[in-house]
């Protein structure tokens, strides 16, 4: 008994493991980043740690969302749990409780988290989440520890019945977790490929409405002048019709470039629609060279160019005004020259948006799948263990001879479909029942061999005692005694 308690008392790898997610919780909570968000004065993203006391305040805190201190006090509690649990009567019992009450306050803050988001009520910054947010490695580091704080619950589990739950939970694991990642990839990849066709289509409409002669004399006649747009009507009909695709594709937005003079590896830029979008003009300058957009990646407005051909790069890259794709195709004059090319960049915010909501609904429909299927695994796990345990338990008894204490009507089975373990129980039943009637049988005929084998010695003890010499004196002395006895019933009388 002692030695039990001691193990029971001893600090375990389960033990090692939760400590770890704990201060993995609060690490990622006050010292990675959680949440990036388009930063338009950089074209980039700013990242969030939370919280950030020093400047802002937690944005989420300070957002609506108070609930993320939830977080730090689960950790908190996870550790004292760890470290006072071993004083405790039932040391695993309890800290295995505390571990998953501590991951379960972990995960009510993601679920909030996840179903505002769904719900478009969570901003920060002034930005919808749900519109171009990034997550960043904190956010999962947070939530994967306090998924390792629930599954402590495991520890609990003993015998077939654990074992069985969890094998059923980590090969569902994978299985989920493969069908997801499907599904996410399939669906990117469908809305991607209708933004590209979608995309390829206004580039041919784009194409179609765009005049090389008009543009090849523009380039030929108009000097170009820095900060300054041409007058030249044929420039301003040239990025009208850019204006008209934009009013037609709110997505698109177009401009057009040609070879710079004398060169196959830098552009000149023509229009673009921000010329007639905007008031003041906005966008590039007319013959506008690559060296003043040292920025731009020209490789697909080059390969365009280079090989006459439609160029679509399905790779989405974001800025401080969306995301995007970009392609690219040539246009020619009335005797097929190439003159230069149409660019456009296609918002690709559906996309992120699709991936975005796969996510979050993938996270909350996971973690409900989870639940269900724990649920039925430990049930099942059950109903397929309960015989064993039975069976068990009345082999011991019968082993130890406390047939009287054993239950076989337990292992009787239910009416309707027996399988192998129902047959294992009737023939266990049937074999203790006659292993109970042979053991008294047998118990009978000793105490019945008992008797005779007594007999027998008996009858020799009194042999080995008649042969004696002791045995032997006494009896020739008591024949001695008889013989001195008077023969008649008449004592002898004295005068």
């Amino acid at each position: 008994m002692t030695q039990t308690t001691t193990s029971n008392r001893a600090f375990s790898g389960f033990d090692f493991v939760a400590i770890v997610c704990a201060v993995l919780i609060l690490a990622a909570f006050f010292f990675m980043p959680w949440l990036g968000v388009p930063d338009s004065t950089s074209f980039s993203f700013g990242f969030f740690q939370l919280p950030d006391f020093q400047f802002e305040g937690n944005p989420l805190f300070r957002q609506g969302l108070p609930a993320v201190a939830l977080v730090p006090i689960a950790a908190v509690f996870a550790l004292v749990v760890a470290f006072r649990g071993t004083a405790t009567e039932n040391p695993n019992r309890y800290k295995a409780a505390g571990f998953v009450i501590a991951g379960l306050l972990v995960l009510l803050f993601f679920n909030g988290f996840f179903l505002l988001l769904l719900g478009k009520q969570l901003q920060v910054a002034g930005q919808l989440v749900s519109d171009g947010a990034v997550y960043g490695y904190g956010f999962w580091v947070a939530l994967l520890a306090g998924v390792g704080l629930i599954f402590q619950l495991f520890r609990l589990l003993e015998g077939l019945r654990g074992k069985l739950v969890i094998g059923f939970t980590l090969v569902f694991t994978g299985v989920f977790a493969l069908a997801y990642f499907w599904f996410y990839q399939f669906a990117y990849t469908a809305a991607l490929d209708r933004l590209v066709t979608d995309m390829s289509t206004t580039l041919d409409g784009l194409v179609s409405g765009v005049d090389g002669d008009a543009v090849e004399s523009l380039l030929a006649e108009v000097p170009g002048t820095p900060d300054v747009y041409p007058t030249d009507q044929r420039y301003w009909d040239h990025v009208a019709w850019f204006g008209t695709v934009a009013d037609i594709e709110s997505r698109a937005i177009a401009y057009s470039y040609a070879y710079a003079p004398g060169s196959t590896d830098s552009i000149i830029w023509v229009g673009s629609v921000g010329a007639v979008m905007f008031d003041p003009p906005v966008g590039v300058q007319f013959k506008q060279v690559e060296d003043a957009c040292p920025d731009c990646k020209l490789d697909d407005n080059l390969a365009t160019l280079a090989t006459g051909q439609q160029q679509i790069s399905t790779e989405i890259y974001s800025d401080g005004f969306g995301s995007w794709i970009t392609g690219n195709a040539p246009f020619f004059d009335s005797e097929g020259n190439l003159v230069g090319a149409v660019g456009l960049d296609f918002e690709a915010s559906s996309v992120l948006q699709v991936q975005q909501n796969i996510l979050n609904s993938i996270l909350l429909s996971f973690e409900l799948a989870y639940l269900v299927l724990f649920g039925l695994v430990f049930v099942v796990a059950g109903a397929l263990t309960d015989p064993l345990r039975k069976l068990a338990y009345n082999a011991k008894l019968v082993g130890e001879g406390q047939y009287e204490k054993a239950h076989f009507e337990d292992l009787k089975p239910l009416a309707g479909w027996r399988d192998e373990i129902d047959s294992l129980r009737v023939i266990f039943a049937d074999m203790a029942q006659k292993v109970y009637k042979r053991e008294e049988s047998l118990k009978q005929q000793v105490k019945e061999l008992k008797i005779e084998i007594d007999q027998v010695k008996a009858k020799q003890q009194i042999k080995e005692i008649v042969e004696t010499e002791f045995f032997e004196s006494i009896a020739s002395k008591a024949k001695d005694i008889r013989a001195r006895q008077p023969r008649t019933g008449t004592p002898n009388s004295s005068t």
